[in-house]
Parts: structure tokens; sequence; C-alpha cells
């Protein structure tokens, strides 16, 4: 989506060196400063996961190891508009310091006025979605991408954020991505418009505010009669098979 415009990225969490790696593949990309609280997990994907963490050993790497959180409110009193892309891969609620308004103002204010900001919400259940609404009001353009993965139940959900006016995220230069020749597992432009079509609930949710068990109450009055037939008939069923099997008894 940013195409040749991304190349600074920041990435919060990751510490598998997963999404770094992933993204040094990309060679207009020029610096990637990731924050990780923990070490141990970068050293111990090192050793047993060395693919995975390549991006480690490449120059425009930088690893800095402390609470992000932190990291970027003392980064967003010195620095502005300094990068394109931002990425939070952590877990659901930070380990140390907890997510805040606070810290995606600070965040905001790190990113180009083209910048986005990636993070992954988790799946559909309880008030989720509806947290990190509260969290994410901040940004004028919010989007929900949708993903099918082995590790979570699906679909799992991702926000995608940015204050850029003439942001679109069905406007890709594929001619552009075509041209890095860069093999993908997961990822193809026909998949491009099907991650950003998220379950309608939460959608409204996220994006609208609106109530999701107001939604399963309409859903519930609405089928909630056929499925009790079902129940019904299949009821009926049984007892006559059994009552079947005793006159032949």
């Amino acid at each position: 989506i940013l195409g040749p415009r991304g190349k600074k990225v920041l990435v919060i969490g990751a510490g598998d060196g997963g999404v770094a790696t992933a993204l040094l593949r990309y060679p207009g990309l020029e610096e990637l400063i990731q924050v990780e609280l923990d070490e141990a997990v970068v050293n111990a994907s090192k050793q047993f996961m060395p693919e995975m963490s390549a991006g480690y050993a490449d120059p425009r790497h930088k690893l800095v190891i402390m609470d992000a959180v932190q990291w970027v409110q003392d980064q967003s009193k010195s620095s502005k508009a300094i990068f394109d892309l931002a990425i939070i891969d952590s877990t659901d609620q930070p380990l140390k310091s907890p997510w805040s308004t606070t810290f995606f103002a600070a965040l905001q204010k790190l990113l180009a006025p083209h910048g986005l900001l990636l993070q992954n919400i988790n799946s559909q259940h309880g008030d989720v979605i509806s947290k990190f609404r509260e969290l994410h009001t901040s940004f004028s353009k919010r989007h929900l991408l949708s993903v099918i993965t082995p590790d979570y139940e699906s679909p799992y959900l991702l926000a995608m954020l940015t204050d850029s006016v003439a942001f679109d995220p069905y406007a890709v230069d594929w001619s552009w991505w075509a041209s890095l020749n860069i093999s993908t597992l997961h990822y193809h432009p026909t998949l491009h418009r099907a991650l950003l079509s998220a379950p309608i609930e939460s959608v409204r949710e996220y994006i609208d505010g609106q109530d999701v068990t107001y939604l399963d109450a309409r859903w519930k009055a609405r089928w909630g009669e056929r499925v009790d037939e079902e129940e019904e008939d299949e009821e009926d069923e049984d007892e006559e098979e059994a009552g079947a099997a005793d006159e032949e008894l």
C-alpha cells in the first residue's frame, strides 16, 4: 500500500524476528527499528529458528531492548513524523506498561503524514474489539483486516490506522510490487481485497461502536425460532424411531 514510500519502519514486539525478516526483503527499506521487551525471546529465536530470525543480522535492523510503550512516549517528545509504517505484534496487553490512549497519541506523532499503523487485535470474542476501538479513536481512518490462521480462532483481526486524507487501502501499485519479485506464501494480489473484508459485526463494533450483544440478540430473534423448530422435529423423529423399535420387539 505504501509502495516505495515505505523506507523507515518501527516494529513493536515480534521478538521471534519474523516480522522484521519479512519486511527486510524489501530493498527500498532503509531502516527498521524494533523495540522488544524480552531479549530471551530474541536469543531463543536466533538459536532455534534461524530462518525466521535472519533479519536480525541485516545491517538495516536496529534492536532496542526495553519497554516499547515507554520508548514511544520518550521518542515522541523529541522526534516527529519519522516512520512510514509502525507494526505492533505483541501480546494482547503489554507485559509491562498497558496500552493507553496516551501511548497511541504518542505513536501517532512518530508517523509521517502518509504513515500507517498496523496492530494485531485478536479474534472476535468478548469486548476485545470495543476496547481497541476506544484506544484507536485518535486516528481519523481505521480499517479492519481479516485473516485465517491456524494459531488462533478465525477470523483473526488486525487494525490498520492512518491520518492520511488520501489513503485508499485498495489502491496498490501492483506493477511496483511485481517488480520486486518477492516470493510470498500467505499473500498475493488476488487475496488483497479479501483481507479487507471483515465480518460485518466486527466492523460495526470497531468502526461504529455498535454493541455486538445487540447484534447477537437480533440474530437469535431472527433464527432462534427456526432452530427451536428443527430441534423439536429431531426429537419427534427420535421418539418415532424409538416407538417403532419397541413395536418390533
